[in-house]
């Protein structure tokens, strides 16, 4: 056994594409060795910005020997009785690459068929790695795709070497026109290559795979461990800001964009700090890439900088080269801050009227009208929300009024924070303002939802217009294409409503939306199918048992809240009372398939002559009385306790009483009776969809 590695030197791959292209390149190697049986104990993914490294360890050297048994066809249709072959037997010896006369026979199944035994000698791994690293590479699925020079084969950057060694032995192949060997490149700033032009740092020459870390790090200034430089990082900014302050999806997007990290402090003139903090924070992460020093919970005038090529003779210059191009962003921050303010959001409502929102769809303006009337709309049908509608109006008049503003132009990604900073110092109501930014909210999966109700209702009434509109103009998801993030949309609004826990029929939400738009409605049944699959992933997200959410899904766009806690309550009733609830579930099925005979609905007690029959109806009676409180009430826990306490009677009736009986009227009472209590089970579930 020995360890093999493989790197793949490119020009800068984006930070954020490195992680998932590593991923894809082991899985796709593991793969691939699974498949020509070569055992392992671990395949470690390694890189930079400018190499992509599988480091192999203890790959055994051989692949092992195997024997396999291949079936072929009936010897009675294979071979005459005189011995000789049939057209069956010979094409069957031509696919496994053998004569027939080494053909074999044997039972199965209670016939005799043809069969062959083949040996297969296993061969070098030297000899399968060139095919499978080869395939390897070309099998990565690429977030990003380039071609360069006269390679026709896409790849995620340009290839400018590949390096492959197993053990001591350089494994030979040619991929993207590019030779296996087994040099790597140093650091491209802090090593320099002999050969004159040349920007790929010194060459290293690598003897053998286990050396190839530390031959890196102390010839060429690179560390190529992720998790090394990522520590030089993170315990660095513990020692000079708050540890809970650290973004670190900058940090692990930082790891990536060095080779030889050195962190260094950064200051910019105090004055800065009258600026937002949002806006100090934007300006340092988003085009710059450092981190902000806090102190005592307050943002510092202080930065942190990770250097890729700091010199004892470029330090300085690199640290007051950092520190001007910060300035630089912080004084056309400083002056897009005076501006806005100046102007006002109110100046920026009738702009939105030239910001297209999509077409046929009208403008940004147009949708905050419509998004206003569905927020007033809601605000009536949800009794736990009761806002003035001057607030609501207001709140959607400045909700978008910041998109055009001279910040959000220049930082995207403040939308919604700056509005709420204009609209308090214009001296907005703290509800109309908080709602600017909180309208957005959830950001992401996960992530904290809104905290005000005008806020919720915005948010709410906003990404169901978006949805409805891209229906509207046929802008449909499809597999993975979703370019307007509808599918984001739906969980935003599931996630809104389950943490409010809003009663809100999402049916007549999206009828409400369609009836804001002046077309003829286009795809609503489509929508609302898609809703309800988005549904059902939300509940299943929140660890419910598939098919308890399957019992409730028909009326979860109805009531989302109800079949939630329904779904809930049935998996704790399931696993604390199992033997009751299997009976639940006998009764509920067998009730629902006689139920489809009935063609009178009526009941007439004046046919229950049997004993059994008028205890059923009796129980039936208080039960259904027990449970339309409980429901209406929204107290849920009890629920399938009361619909087991009628199972029971019901069983009984099923064992004692023939429901389809020869004389027709009691027959068609029976089923009248039946389909009653299917009803009530019904509306507290379909139980046909529970798996035992």
């Amino acid at each position: 056994m020995s360890d093999l590695v493989i790197e793949i030197g490119c020009e800068e791959i984006p930070a954020r594409f490195i992680d998932q292209t590593l991923a894809h390149f082991k899985d796709q190697f593991e793969k691939r060795c699974q498949q020509k049986r070569l055992t392992l104990d671990s395949v470690n993914v390694i890189g930079t910005y400018r190499r992509l490294t599988l480091y192999v360890t203890n790959l055994i050297d051989q692949q092992p020997d195997i024997t396999q048994e291949v079936n072929g066809p009936p010897l009675k249709i294979a071979k005459n009785e005189d011995g000789t072959y049939l057209p069956p037997a010979i094409g069957f010896a031509k696919k496994v690459g053998v004569d027939v006369s080494e053909l074999q026979i044997k039972i199965d199944n209670n016939r005799e068929i043809l069969c062959i035994k083949k040996h297969e000698k296993g061969q070098p791994t030297k000899n399968l790695l060139p095919q499978i690293v080869a395939e390897s590479l070309l099998a990565i699925p690429l977030p990003i795709a380039m071609r360069w020079a006269n390679e026709t084969t896409p790849f995620i950057r340009p290839i400018h070497w590949i390096l492959c060694l197993f053990g001591t032995e350089v494994i030979k192949f040619k991929s993207f026109n590019i030779e296996s060997s087994n040099k790597t490149y140093g650091h491209r700033f802090l090593t320099k290559s002999p050969k004159e032009g040349a920007i790929s740092g010194t060459e290293i020459t690598i003897t053998k795979s286990s050396e190839y870390v530390q031959k890196l790090q102390e010839i060429g200034h690179v560390m190529v461990k992720k998790d090394d430089r990522k520590k030089i990082i993170k315990d660095f900014l513990d020692q000079n800001t708050q540890s809970d302050k650290i973004d670190l999806n900058l940090l692990n997007e930082v790891t990536y964009l060095v080779e030889w990290p050195t962190p260094m402090i950064g200051e910019v003139a105090a004055d800065y700090l009258k600026l937002p903090s949002q806006v100090l924070v934007e300006c340092m992460k988003k085009h710059q890439k450092y981190f902000p020093i806090y102190k005592n919970n307050k943002l510092s005038n202080q930065f942190i900088v990770v250097a890729d090529n700091l010199t004892a003779q470029n330090k300085t210059i690199i640290l007051e080269g950092n520190q001007a191009v910060l300035r630089a962003r912080l004084e056309d921050a400083n002056y897009f801050w005076k501006e806005d303010l100046k102007h006002g959001l109110d100046k920026n409502i009738e702009k939105l009227n030239r910001v297209v929102f999509q077409k046929g769809a009208g403008t940004i303006f147009d949708k905050k009208e419509r998004v206003k009337k569905l927020t007033n709309q809601l605000n009536k049908t949800i009794d736990q929300v009761s806002l003035s509608e001057s607030i609501i109006n207001r709140a959607a008049d400045l909700m978008k009024a910041d998109l055009v503003s001279n910040m959000v132009y220049e930082f995207p990604d403040l939308q919604g924070k700056m509005g709420q900073l204009y609209a308090q110092k214009q001296g907005e109501d703290n509800q109309v303002s908080e709602s600017i930014f909180d309208h957005y909210l959830p950001l992401a999966s996960g992530t904290k939802p809104p905290k005000t109700d005008l806020g919720a209702l915005l948010g709410l009434s906003d990404r169901m217009d978006t949805i409805v509109c891209c229906y509207q103009q046929g802008l449909i998801p499809t597999g993975s294409q979703d370019p307007w993030g509808i599918r984001r949309a739906m969980y935003a609004i599931l996630a809104i409503i389950l943490d409010k826990k809003y009663e809100i029929n999402l049916e007549e939400l999206i009828d409400q939306a369609y009836q804001n738009l002046t077309n003829e409605p286009k795809n609503k049944n489509e929508l609302k199918v898609f809703f309800l699959a988005r549904v059902k992933s939300f509940l299943i997200d929140q660890k419910i048992s598939y098919d308890s959410v399957d019992s409730m899904i028909h009326k979860s766009l109805e009531n989302l809240i109800e079949s939630y806690k329904m779904a809930s309550q049935l998996d704790m009733f399931r696993e604390k009372h199992q033997s009751e609830f299997k009976l639940l579930i006998d009764t509920a099925v067998r009730v629902k398939r006689l139920s489809v005979h009935a063609k009178d609905q009526i009941v007439k007690t004046t046919f229950f002559k049997e004993e059994q029959e008028k205890i059923a109806l009796e129980a039936y009676k208080k039960h259904k009385t027990e449970l339309e409180t409980q429901l209406s009430n929204g107290n849920l826990e009890d629920v399938f306790s009361q619909l087991t306490c009628l199972s029971k009677p019901m069983s009984d009736y099923f064992d004692k009483i023939m429901v389809m009986a020869d004389d027709d009227q009691v027959k068609s009472n029976r089923l009248a009776f039946i389909h009653q209590v299917n009803t009530l089970f019904q509306r507290c579930g379909d139980f046909e969809k529970i798996v035992l």
